[in-house]
């Protein structure tokens, strides 16, 4: 055995998981990485490492076959992660409970501005998780953790992100100006914030709160046609923004 037949390049391998752990699969059938019971447990066998004092554990038929991979680049969110009976992105495989970190798959560049199933997410955030047109949950559903929290400056900071560069710029405008009426005479705002009383929860002053104003600044004055200062932000370099008006 050579060493390249030893060791396949790491894009051969296939991933199967339950959401707690996962193995690496060979195109041989050889399981050669397996974290036992978590993700983040000791791997119980480690061929991928050491070819020979590893440890694997093979599954193949005895006759000739040929290999192959179901899913391919986005194809495993794209078929469990879209729930189309809630028209939207969800939480979890399986799930119906939305999540607001589905309002970022458009500006990492998972999937364009104007797609269907994007616009289909924003507006079903909109309509479980926003309060006031401002204040935005975190997720809806249980989470097992005892007594409530408020909501998350930074995902307010997201809904805003994703309407400027849907091309709903005025609507993202206008919430961020009412999220900025929250913050102190100082200009500090806190992790989060009551949606009953504005009043200011958690972390205070809270980094990731600021670093959201200032990318939603940027995204809004993008979406108006002004140029941005700098490098631009990850959902104009990696995202397909809807084009500012010229």
């Amino acid at each position: 055995m050579t060493e390249s037949d030893a060791y396949p390049p790491i894009e051969a391998y296939g991933v199967v998981g339950n959401l707690e752990t996962c193995a690496l699969v060979g195109p041989d059938g050889s399981i050669d990485w397996f974290p036992f019971p978590h993700l983040e447990s000791p791997s119980i066998l480690a061929a991928i490492l050491d070819a020979e004092r590893g440890g694997r554990f093979r599954i193949r038929p005895t006759d000739s076959f040929e290999t192959d991979r179901w899913y391919v680049g986005k194809t495993n969110v794209l078929e469990n992660g879209y729930d189309e009976d809630v028209g939207a992105f969800v939480q979890s495989y399986g799930s119906d409970a939305l999540d607001a970190t589905g309002l970022l798959l458009p500006v990492v560049g998972f999937l364009p501005f104007d797609d269907e199933r994007v616009r289909g997410t924003i507006e079903a955030i909109e309509s479980a998780l926003v309060d006031d047109d401002v204040f935005v949950l975190r997720y809806d559903g249980e989470d097992g953790l005892p007594g409530d929290e408020g909501a998350f400056v930074l995902c307010s900071c997201w809904l805003v992100d994703a309407l400027a560069l849907s091309g709903r710029v005025d609507e993202a405008r206008s919430r961020f100006e009412s999220l900025l009426s929250y913050l102190n005479p100082l200009g500090l705002v806190a992790e989060e914030l009551d949606p009953e009383t504005g009043t200011h929860l958690g972390n205070y002053p809270q980094a990731f709160s600021h670093i959201g104003i200032v990318n939603s600044a940027l995204y809004l004055g993008y979406a108006r046609g002004r140029e941005t200062p700098g490098p631009a932000p990850m959902g104009i370099r990696l995202g397909e923004p809807i084009s500012p008006p010229e």
